[in-house]
Order: C-alpha cells, then sequence, then structure tokens
C-alpha cells in the first residue's frame, strides 16, 4: 500500500532528544524525510512501468515477486539478483528506522511509567549511550508480528494495515487535539506554518480519517476467513484496551509526560522561543 511507505519519518521526532536544536531540526527532518521518500519512491515506480513487459505474466512470475520479475525482464540475471540485493539492503534499512522509532517510544512510555517493568525499559547502556533493552523489545516484538506470515500471506495485509492505521491515528490526535483547543498552543515554535497552520491541520486530519478507512476494507472478494482483514478488529481491540486502561487505571496516576527540565529552565525556554518570534 503506497501510505505504508509514507511511515517512518517520525523517526526524527523520536530521536529529538539526541539532537541539537531539536525544535528546527526534526520538524526539518521529517520533511525531508517525506520530501525523499516521494522523490525517490516516484522515480522508482516510473522505472518499474516502463520496464514492465507483460503484465499477465509479471502477476503469475515463478519468482513469486513482480517486483523481481520486471527487474529480471529488463536486465540480465547477475544485474537483476543486484538490484534485489540492494533492495533488500534498503528494506533492512528501513527495519532499522523502524526499530529505532520504536525503541526510542518505548522508552519515552516507560520514562512515565505507563509500561509494564518499566525501570527495565527505561535504562540508558552505560558504554553505548542508547536504550539498549528498549531496542531488544522492539526486535522481539517485530519478530513476533512478522510469523503469522509464515502461516497466511492475509496477514501481512493486516498487519502492515494496523501498522499504518495505529501510526497515523497517533498523528492524528494531537493535531485534532490542538484543532480543538487552540487557546493551550497560543506560543508558537521557532518552526511554525503561521497562517497555514490551521488549514495543513483540517486537511492532516481529514485524509487520516480517510485512509484509516480504506485501510480497514478487504484487499480482496469476496470476503472470506482468509482474505479478511482483520485491521479493524486489531484496531479496535488496541483502541478499547487503551480506553479501558485509561477509565480504570491511568487516569488516576498518570499526570502526563515526565519533563527533564526544571521549572527555571522552562522559563528560560519560553522567553528564547518568545523572542524568536
Amino acid at each position: 500500500k503506497a501510505q505504508y511507505t509514507f511511515l517512518g519519518y517520525d523517526s526524527c521526532a523520536h530521536v529529538a532528544e539526541e539532537t541539537k536544536r531539536a525544535n528546527v531540526s526534526a520538524p526539518i527532518g521529517i520533511i525531508l524525510g517525506i520530501g525523499m521518500s516521494a522523490l525517490t519512491g516516484f522515480i522508482f515506480i516510473i522505472g518499474l512501468l516502463f520496464s514492465m513487459q507483460d503484465y499477465d505474466a509479471t502477476i503469475a512470475s515463478p519468482t513469486g515477486l513482480a517486483v523481481a520479475q520486471i527487474i529480471l525482464d529488463a536486465t540480465d540475471k547477475p544485474t537483476a539478483i543486484f538490484l534485489m540485493t540492494l533492495n533488500c539492503v534498503c528494506c533492512w534499512f528501513c527495519g532499522y528506522t523502524c526499530i529505532l522509532a520504536n525503541s526510542r517510544s518505548i522508552f519515552a512510555f516507560s520514562r512515565d511509567n505507563a509500561m509494564p517493568f518499566s525501570k527495565v525499559w527505561h535504562s540508558i547502556h552505560p558504554r553505548l549511550q542508547i536504550p539498549l533493552n528498549a531496542n531488544w523489545l522492539a526486535c522481539v516484538l517485530y519478530c513476533l508480528l512478522a510469523l503469522p506470515y509464515l502461516g497466511n500471506p492475509t496477514a501481512y495485509t493486516a498487519i502492515t494495515s494496523i501498522a499504518t492505521i495505529g501510526l497515523y491515528i497517533s498523528y492524528g490526535i494531537p493535531i485534532a487535539c490542538k484543532l480543538m483547543n487552540p487557546e493551550l498552543f497560543e506560543t508558537p515554535g521557532p518552526f511554525c506554518l503561521g497562517k497555514w497552520s490551521k488549514t495543513v491541520n483540517v486537511v492532516s486530519v481529514l485524509w487520516i480519517c480517510v485512509i484509516t478507512v480504506l485501510f480497514m476494507l478487504p484487499s480482496v472478494m469476496p470476503v472470506q476467513a482468509t482474505t479478511m482483514n482483520y485491521a479493524c478488529v486489531l484496531v479496535g481491540t488496541v483502541g478499547i484496551g487503551s480506553l479501558l486502561v485509561y477509565v480504570i487505571s491511568a487516569r488516576h496516576w498518570f499526570k502526563g509526560p515526565i519533563t527533564n527540565i526544571n521549572e527555571s529552565e522552562k522559563v528560560k525556554l519560553e522567553e528564547s522561543l518568545l523572542a524568536a518570534n
């Protein structure tokens, strides 16, 4: 799914605490990530489409991979193997980026005591200076999510769908909160869209609503037990489970993210932001 390829650029936000001038560097990194993904993805897709020689033969490729068959038809076998190996390397880097983002999310939730065994995941390796335990937990979770694909390829569709839906919903919630409570965001940061901010926010929320519905639809017809898109079940389970946890427990002890600066540093930060604007 095309929208799935536009995930992961939020890694810039997850590693913001590890960068200098994060209030500017993180949004610039996100914009560059989106721009480069769009440009390189467009070039890649155009190249594939112009290289396709027989649609039916490509779909029924004995390799099991339409992309591999297109490259094989357009080049020779050694070149096709090299290009597919390069593609696998790119996929590895993509997975590495996802692990990076996930591990930082686990670390952040653990710092706020919102994860089981938070002390384990909220620890920094003394030599590497990274949340190593959170990294390993992210790796294990990824492996567990990939296992269903071995038994049923439809599971891959459900996994990519829930990953896309879940991440975009997490993007949309703070945007929607800002639209509903604009008075809480009176002081803009050094990176601001100005008068276009509200328009972009509204379009973003509407687009997230559209793709959430689309990604819950089945990919083939007629719908059977083996071809059903179970993303709606998984998203609903996570949503209802999170709501129940909040109502029963979290609302009594969770007071929001734990800050890393004291009150005087916070005042100085706000003054510097005001001065910058």
